[in-house]
């Protein structure tokens, strides 16, 4: 594990005896016996991460795997027959500089990261005055077999057609939305460019959002409002990028 890795998050880690029958209770004597024995130390790897019940919860990744345990392995606090299971839980808190998403792929060795993206979307108004083009990147995840994504980044610009026009201003409506692990995000923000080129780029902290589900919207809008010189008449044209 790489130091900057170490230094990304405090690991709490969690392993339960589970009986099946409950009216039997585990003495928190045999727990920490459990823990502390080598065969049972949890390593994060990769048959771990791929087999792990993966959730995010308050921006804190938690990894758990629960499995059958040999009979003979466990000392059962009766004589009774019973069914013994390991669960193994992993807690890890990621510091501000990072989110549990960028910190599960970084676990996976970027393993889960399907191959970053971009799409780029042009339009020219109606005058054939002005084409405008709109550029989103953005990256994907899969978490628990579905897939995920989160806007990275948006540019855009002009590029001037007719002379006699000009653009007056570009307004940019971006947003990241749509459910993401555990609750339903609306990520947004508005923003005006002046310059025939310009990058925005999302807040770090923005969370994936399921692209298997039909209602999200990963991308960006670009209105620009047109003005012929020397007129105080304007006209808008929208260019539109999503994924």
């Amino acid at each position: 594990m790489s130091k900057s890795l170490k230094k990304a998050y405090i690991l709490f880690l969690t392993v339960m005896l589970i009986l099946s029958v409950s009216s039997f209770p585990v003495l928190a004597a045999d727990i920490e016996a459990i823990k502390s024995t080598d065969s049972n130390i949890l390593a994060i790897d990769e048959n771990f991460l791929d087999s792990a019940q993966i959730d995010i919860q308050n921006g804190m990744l938690i990894l758990s795997k629960e499995y059958q345990v040999e009979k003979a392995g466990v000392q059962a606090v009766t004589n009774a027959e019973v069914d013994s299971f390991v669960k193994e839980i992993v807690y890890l808190l990621p510091d501000e500089e990072t989110t549990a998403e960028n910190l599960y792929n970084e676990l996976r060795g970027n393993a889960a990261i399907l191959s970053a993206g971009s799409k780029t979307e042009t339009g020219v108004d109606n005058s054939i005055s002005i084409r405008g083009t709109l550029t989103i990147t953005y990256d994907r995840i899969i978490i628990n077999g579905s897939n995920f994504i989160k806007l990275t980044g948006v540019s855009g610009g002009y590029t001037t057609l007719d002379s006699q026009v000009k653009v007056k201003s570009q307004l940019i409506a971006c947003g990241c939305t749509g459910l993401g692990v555990g609750q339903f995000y609306e990520q947004s923000d508005y923003f005006t460019k002046s310059t025939a080129s310009w990058s925005y780029t999302p807040p770090s902290n923005w969370a994936y959002v399921c692209s298997d589900i039909p209602e999200h919207f990963v991308g960006a809008n670009c209105t620009y409002t047109l003005q012929r010189i020397g007129s105080a008449y304007t006209w808008d044209f929208v260019v539109s990028n999503n994924t």
